[in-house]
């Protein structure tokens, strides 16, 4: 059977990345209480449909956690595997040019977009390049970091759900008769302060909505999803230029992440505030429960 000859280095740097900077936490806090130990227990969440949502987001939670720690491990197997064979090749990539809309980096691969390979390329040239310096393989490691990030902020939103449910708060319905599920948000985590602002993790949840990191998962996310992309070096170059947001004539180059930048936003994100919130989140249900037996 034809495998990858990966470079040693990079799969002991992406193993080690995932199981310590990216290693699982203890989750089983939110589990605690939702199966009856006595005949006379009751279970937590005396609504049943609000203690089904519950289930379904704590379950979502946990499956979002390994997608977000194999994504981004992956994505760093590849991403290490491409910096040694460039290194070993000694490729140099198109520098930016200060000035234009449009870098070298960039016009390089606007003119070779059509040398993208059939999706079985990867399984035997995964350095193939493919414009700008970039190697198949990096740009498939891109698209991951991207997806963990995407995923870091559908976690979040997740787990303030769980948290409303689990306090037996009343969940908005749209005039089309929807849920309208709270978000990892000001809003949301304003929402919840009624019930958890006497838990003693509470500060510690609630702050992390106004750190920086935070501020900019929720600006990637909107941006990417309604607005623009965030460049990189591994999907479009440093350097893009776009129309200004007051809808005049100018234009305005952004520059986007480097590949380091890139490759640690989804390692940040998740120990920074990712695994806070859940930890936060976990000690503020074993309050909860505590309380009510």
């Amino acid at each position: 059977m034809t495998q990858w000859d990966l470079d040693a280095r990079a799969l002991e740097s992406a193993d080690r990345h995932y199981l310590e900077t990216l290693a699982m936490p203890d989750l089983r806090g939110l589990t605690d209480g939702l199966v009856p130990m006595t005949p006379t227990a009751k279970p937590i969440i005396a609504d049943l449909a609000a203690r089904e949502i519950y289930v379904e987001m704590v379950r979502e939670v946990q499956d979002l956690l390994r997608d977000i720690r194999f994504l981004t491990g992956a994505a760093l197997m590849l991403l290490f595997d491409a910096g040694s064979a460039q290194e070993a090749e000694q490729v140099e990539t198109a520098e930016p040019t200060p000035g234009l809309f449009i870098s070298e980096a960039e016009l390089a691969v606007l003119l070779t977009n059509d040398h993208f390979q059939a999706p079985s390329t990867l399984a035997t040239d995964r350095h193939r390049h493919i414009g700008g310096g970039q190697s198949l393989g990096a740009w498939f490691g891109g698209q991951l970091l991207d997806t963990a990030l995407t995923k870091c902020h559908g976690l979040l939103d997740r787990l303030v759900v769980a948290l409303w449910c689990r306090a037996e708060l009343p969940i908005a319905t749209t005039k089309a008769g929807e849920k309208r599920y709270p978000t990892f948000n000001k809003d949301g985590i304003k929402g919840l302060a009624t019930a958890y602002h006497d838990a003693s993790a509470w500060e510690a949840f609630s702050s992390l909505i106004d750190t920086p990191l935070a501020r900019e998962l929720v600006r990637y996310r909107h941006d990417g999803m309604h607005k623009r992309r965030a460049g990189s070096a591994f999907n479009g170059g440093l350097e893009r230029w776009h129309a200004d947001d007051d809808n005049t004539p100018e234009h305005r180059v952004i520059r986007g992440m480097t590949a380091i930048e890139h490759a640690n936003a989804p390692l940040a994100t998740y120990q920074e505030l990712v695994l806070p919130a859940l930890m936060a989140a976990v000690e503020m249900t074993k309050e909860i429960t505590a309380a009510e037996q």
